[in-house]
């Protein structure tokens, strides 16, 4: 019961003036709810749309979508992706990139890569049909979480301090195991024998991204891990406008 609440206050609002002292080897157990809390925060998603879209339009129905879910979350993995940009666009070397991502103040790419963000998901979500939405804000936070944990079980940590060491090996095969069993099991529930490939496209781009990463500054860090979740949240909205999820 400690780990999940743990995964919420750290993962959500909800309890986050205790997030600073989530910092201790509770978080690395909190991982196997991950995912859960992902589809907590699609379930807070599809029930905002059924609400919000009885009386605003659809454009203004998805641009709500996307300011709660950056509510919900506390904004703490955009924070995370904008540091991550920052650091490897400006840092020439392993050091310099750390060393920028530690800066708290945004600069230029940061700024420029979170409103292109954000835009790509506002553009992505018109494009969601009608029919598949709800699947896709059951299935975006969800998967975006679980790609974290994925990311963790194939990394170390670039750093000896900060919240990253917590995500990385030797994370417990039981975490990662429950995550990816829970994961699939919504996944299947929601998409059925679609779900098959909508997790391996999930796994290899989560895959990817973390070698990329890994390559750059030598592991992990929290700020790359608030930039493997809003990425992959982008990447499951791509996949939900495929034609072939329909």
């Amino acid at each position: 019961m400690k780990s999940i609440v743990e995964a919420i206050r750290f993962l959500t609002i909800f309890g986050s003036s205790k997030r600073a002292k989530v910092t201790s080897a509770n978080l690395s157990r909190s991982l196997l709810y991950f995912p859960f809390v992902g589809l907590l925060i699609g379930g807070c998603l599809v029930g905002a749309n059924f609400i919000i879209s009885k009386y605003l339009n659809h454009s203004a129905v998805n641009l709500s979508i996307i300011l709660l879910l950056i509510i919900l979350s506390g904004a703490l993995h955009l924070d995370g992706f904008a540091d991550t940009l920052d650091g490897f666009y400006a840092g020439k070397n392993r050091e310099e990139i750390l060393k920028i991502m530690e800066d708290s103040r945004i600069g230029t790419m940061g700024a420029l890569g979170l409103v292109i963000l954000i835009l790509l998901k506002f553009v992505l979500l018109e494009g969601t049909p009608e029919i598949i939405k709800y699947k896709t804000l059951l299935l975006m936070p969800l998967s975006s979480r679980w790609a974290m944990v994925v990311s963790g079980s194939l990394s170390k940590a670039a750093k000896t301090e900060g919240l990253g060491k917590f995500f990385c090996k030797p994370v417990r095969l039981r975490e990662w195991l429950g995550a990816t069993l829970f994961t699939l099991i919504v996944a299947f529930l929601i998409l059925k024998v679609q779900s098959i490939l909508f997790i391996l496209s999930i796994f290899l781009f989560a895959l990817i991204l973390t070698r990329y990463i890994t390559r750059k500054i030598g592991g992990m860090t929290g700020d790359t891990f608030g930039a493997i979740n809003e990425l992959t949240e982008v990447f499951s909205l791509l996949i939900f406008n495929l034609k072939f999820v329909i």
